[in-house]
């Protein structure tokens, strides 16, 4: 027999799509912290080594020169993160596609600062393992 006073049997697929909406704002914000604090690291980092530079007296490779005078554009790079976790946070109830498109540009994000912090320390240690090898 069937019990017509029981509520209809929710649909899975909505609780797991409310379990996803739930999660996205607050793991983007976490991912857009660790960006923010590479590119703060950067930031912070690339002065240090070039007063280090100045003191060799010799000359610099390309890559090592690029990082030098382009290091503080770097840290406006935390506004491709920073940018969608504030419109997840404020558009928590939104469909979940657009959900999907901010939460991909707060990984693209991520995986960029980590490309960026790999090559920032390539370039810069490449200077000292260059004179290294002469000496």
């Amino acid at each position: 027999m069937e019990n017509h006073y029981q509520p209809p049997q929710s649909d899975s697929r909505r609780e797991d799509d409310n379990a996803i909406s739930r999660w996205i704002v607050p793991s983007s914000l976490g991912l857009t912290f660790v960006s923010g604090i590479i590119y703060f690291a950067i930031y912070k980092i690339v002065p240090q080594f070039k007063e280090v530079f100045d003191g060799f007296g010799t000359d610099l490779p390309l890559l090592t020169l690029f990082i030098i005078d382009t290091y503080y554009f770097y840290s406006i790079l935390i506004l491709v993160g920073v940018i969608p976790c504030i419109l997840l946070f404020n558009n928590r109830y939104t469909y979940r596609a657009k959900q999907k498109k901010l939460f991909s540009l707060v990984i693209f994000n991520l995986i960029l600062s980590f490309l960026i912090f790999c090559s920032v320390l390539i370039g810069l240690y490449w200077p000292i393992f260059q004179l290294g090898s002469v000496v």
